[in-house]
């Protein structure tokens, strides 16, 4: 696959503009255009396959995608815990109030004691 950058795309529509009679070997020709090349599907295939650390292992590739699932849903559950400090506080202190880490770590800390 060929890609050209936008900048590429406007000159060549200018130049069409000028002209009549634009084949794109004109284009290419005229304006020096260098698309950027992407790989082929094979030749991916085949870097991918450099490229792994396991040897194909679906076992250990299947451990490392469950590891960064595990990671991910325990973000997100830190910051559902962090709003639910941060919420708490601001409904004592007031709206405008804005609790420190500390003030937000010791609400945690005494929720996991309960």
């Amino acid at each position: 696959m060929k890609l050209y950058t936008e900048e590429q795309i406007k000159q060549a529509i200018a130049y069409c503009n000028t002209s009549y009679f634009v084949t794109p070997d004109d284009l290419l020709e005229d304006l020096s255009l260098k698309p950027i090349v992407l790989p082929s599907d094979e030749e991916i295939e085949a870097i991918s396959k450099d490229e792994i650390l396991y040897n194909d292992s679906k076992r250990a590739w299947w451990i490392e995608g469950a590891k960064y699932i595990l990671q991910t849903l325990k973000i997100q559950l830190d910051e559902k815990i962090i709003k639910k400090a941060h919420d708490s506080i601001t409904r004592i202190k007031g709206k405008e109030y804005a609790p420190t880490s500390n003030e937000i770590q010791k609400w945690i800390d005494n929720q996991n004691n309960k």
